[in-house]
Parts: C-alpha cells; sequence; structure tokens
C-alpha cells in the first residue's frame, strides 16, 4: 500500500490546478486578482511545471512499487501488465477527452472553433499519440492531460523492458553510489530543458531551430519547447529516477506499506 503517496498526489494535483486556473483568470488577461497579486500568480505557474515532473517521478515509484519483484520476461506477461494498465486509467481519460471537445465547441458553449489541426491532435489524444506530434504545431490547441498522458503511458510501455536494469543498478549501490547515480539521473533530466533555453537566446542555435520548423524563430521556439516537454524519452530520466527511489525503499527495509 502507498498510503502517504495519496496526500503527495493531492498537494500537487492541487498545485497544478491552481496554476492552471490563475493563468486562465489573471495571466492571460494582464490583470491581478482582487486578492491574488502577480507574484503569487507567478509562483504558482512556476511551481506547476515541478509537479508536472514530480509526476514523472512519482509514477516511477509507483510502477517499481508494486511491479518491479514481479516477471516481466515474458511476453505474456508484458501483455497482461500492459492491459491492466489500461484498463484503469483509459476507459475514463477516453470519456474526458471526448466530452472536453464536445463542450468546448462553437455549437455548445463557444469555446473553441476547431481547425484541422485542433481536430488532428484530439483524434491523436484518444489514441495516446499527441506526445510524439508536438512539434507539428497545435493550432492554439494544446490539451495538458492529453499529451502528459500520452508521455505517461509510452513510460509505462517501456517499464518492462527497463524494470530488471534499474533495479540492478540502484538496488545493490553504497548510499554514496546511490546518491551520485540520482544526480546523474537528474542532470540527465535537466539537458533537454536547457537546450530549450540555448534555443532561445539569439544565436546560431536559435536560427537553426527556426530553419528546422520552417517558422519565425520565436513560434520555432515554443514547437521545440512543447516537443521536448511531451517527448517520453526526455521524460525518461525523471521516470527512472522514481523507480531508484522505490528500489531503494525496498532493499533498505521491509516496510510493506508508506503512510
Amino acid at each position: 500500500e502507498l498510503n502517504a503517496i495519496s496526500g503527495v498526489r493531492f498537494w500537487a494535483t492541487l498545485s497544478l490546478v491552481a496554476a492552471h486556473s490563475v493563468e486562465s483568470l489573471w495571466i492571460a488577461g494582464g490583470d491581478e486578482g482582487m486578492w491574488l497579486k502577480r507574484d503569487m500568480c507567478s509562483w504558482l505557474k512556476r511551481s506547476s511545471k515541478d509537479m508536472v515532473s514530480f509526476y514523472f517521478v512519482l509514477a516511477g515509484f509507483t510502477m517499481s512499487w508494486g511491479y518491479l519483484n514481479r516477471d516481466m520476461d515474458t511476453w505474456e506477461a508484458r501483455l497482461s501488465y500492459w492491459r491492466r494498465r489500461l484498463a484503469r486509467f483509459y476507459p475514463d481519460y477516453f470519456i474526458s477527452m471526448v466530452v472536453g471537445m464536445v463542450v468546448k465547441m462553437p455549437q455548445v458553449l463557444g469555446c473553441r472553433h476547431y481547425e484541422t489541426m485542433d481536430i488532428f491532435y484530439n483524434l491523436l489524444g484518444l489514441i495516446l499519440l499527441p506526445s510524439w506530434f508536438m512539434g507539428l504545431g497545435a493550432a492554439g490547441f494544446m490539451n495538458g492531460p492529453a499529451w502528459f498522458m500520452g508521455t505517461l503511458f509510452w513510460l509505462w510501455m517501456a517499464f518492462p523492458w527497463i524494470a530488471k536494469p534499474v533495479k540492478s543498478l540502484f538496488g545493490d549501490a553504497s548510499p554514496t553510489s546511490f546518491l551520485l547515480k540520482l544526480l546523474g539521473l537528474y542532470a540527465l533530466s535537466l539537458l533537454p530543458f536547457a537546450l530549450t533555453l540555448l534555443a532561445h537566446s539569439p544565436g546560431p542555435l536559435r536560427d537553426a531551430n527556426a530553419a528546422l520548423f520552417g517558422t519565425d524563430p520565436d513560434s520555432a521556439w515554443h514547437r521545440l519547447r512543447w516537443t521536448i516537454k511531451a517527448f517520453p524519452p526526455a521524460r525518461l530520466p525523471e521516470f527512472v529516477m522514481g523507480m531508484a527511489l522505490a528500489v531503494r525503499v525496498r532493499a533498505l527495509s521491509d516496510y510493506t506499506e508508506i503512510g
């Protein structure tokens, strides 16, 4: 059981909901709320980005806690694992995607007029593929839950192949070796996002990125940012960090539950 994890997940989710709410209500309009000042809005927005990374770490932890000691060497075992993953989240995800798309139509609540790329990304969202195509440009439509769940799904798919190497690498390491390996993963997780910062500054990389996407530098940078943010391999180090922590907790204690 992971009783305490539920509490942590609640506060992380609250941070994300609050950040997106204040962005929609105040930051986007350039106004401050009557009781919520701009510096607080800015802090909530920045902290929400950390919470997304936290969720990938948490996903790796919970997967390893529940499945690391199970047999994943056969295709039958992997297929059983994938079926359980899909059955656990996909029905609710599918319904929410469809309902969300419908209520935003002009004929319903009038929030959006869908263009071809909007429909394309919604359909990709239904089959958990938007995270691989964010660089194509979303025509003003970014479905946060769709890219996140699409990215997380592919990390879940990779889990059976990386579980044993992670267990071998982190399970018997000394405390110093474990921390150094964990710091190495953390540094690796920052590299893709460091690239986006370099591409945002005037220079050859910014020009090359604009040429790659065939658009102006600012638009190209936003496409690069979303490409890296949602690209499953770029999130793999965070996922493995969570796996490593679960392996370590299991190796150093007899706990069967947290909380």
